[in-house]
């Protein structure tokens, strides 16, 4: 985790490493927000596959995405329940 990178890269090589990735999804934003307003259609961030690569990239990041929200949801729940369990437990 973070932990990790700190120890082993310091505090300058995380921010320059995390700074670094956070350009590259910009740029990525960026490029999906001109192929959106250049050629807008229904089927979302799979249909850009689609069309572009092959029908069958497509398909699978469709499929991707599904299994992302089905497992990343409870997940994000449980964190929240156990942040929640943390902090009422110092009040006390």
């Amino acid at each position: 985790g973070s932990g990790t990178a700190l120890r082993r890269g310091g505090p300058l090589g995380m921010l320059l490493g995390y700074s670094f990735v956070g350009f590259i999804c910009y740029l990525v934003m960026c490029a999906l927000g001109e192929m959106a307003a250049y050629l807008p259609h229904k089927k979302g961030f799979s249909g850009y596959a689609s069309r572009f690569v092959d029908p069958a990239l497509g398909f699978a990041l469709g499929w991707n995405y599904l299994f992302k929200y089905l497992i990343v949801t409870p997940n994000n729940l449980s964190a929240a329940g156990y942040i929640i369990f943390i902090t009422r437990q110092r009040r006390f």
